[in-house]
C-alpha cells in the first residue's frame, strides 16, 4: 500500500467516524449525607427512648438515576451506640420515585451487617436538592 493509498483510507476513515453521533450518560449520580437519632426504639418486647440509650448513625447514600421517575438508591449507616459501646454497619438498597414538589416516596431493604436483622420498609423523603 502506498503512502498516498495510506492517506486517502484515513482521511475516509476520519469523515465516516465524525458523523457518528457522541454518546450521552444514561444515568446521573448523586449522593447524601446526614446525621440520625433513633428517638424511639422497639425490639424484642421491649420499647427503649433516646435518654434510656442513646445511639447515632451516620447515613452516607448513592443516587443512581436514569431518565424516568425511578432512582436506584444504595445508603450505608455505620452506626455508634452509648451503653454497651458497640459499633455496627447497616445496608439499605432500595427504590426511590419522584412523585413531584420536591418529594419522593420508596420502599428499602434493611441488612444490619453485624447481627442476622433483615427488614423491608417504606420511606419518604424531602428532596432538597434538585436530583436530575
Amino acid at each position: 500500500m502506498t503512502t498516498h493509498t495510506f492517506r486517502r483510507w484515513l482521511i475516509l476513515a476520519v469523515l465516516m467516524m465524525s458523523r457518528i453521533p457522541m454518546a450521552e450518560a444514561q444515568t446521573s449520580v448523586g449522593g447524601h449525607i446526614g446525621v440520625v437519632f433513633p428517638l424511639v426504639t422497639h425490639a424484642a418486647g421491649t420499647t427503649t427512648n433516646i435518654a434510656d440509650h442513646f445511639s447515632i448513625g451516620v447515613p452516607l447514600g448513592v443516587t443512581f438515576k436514569g431518565k424516568g421517575r425511578m432512582a436506584y438508591d444504595l445508603e450505608l449507616v455505620p452506626g455508634v451506640q452509648g451503653t454497651p459501646r458497640q459499633t455496627n454497619l447497616t445496608v439499605h438498597p432500595g427504590f426511590v420515585w419522584d412523585v413531584g414538589h420536591s418529594f419522593g416516596v420508596g420502599l428499602r431493604a434493611a441488612f444490619d451487617v453485624k447481627y442476622t436483622a433483615v427488614g423491608i420498609y417504606a420511606a419518604g423523603e424531602p428532596q432538597l436538592a434538585d436530583r436530575r
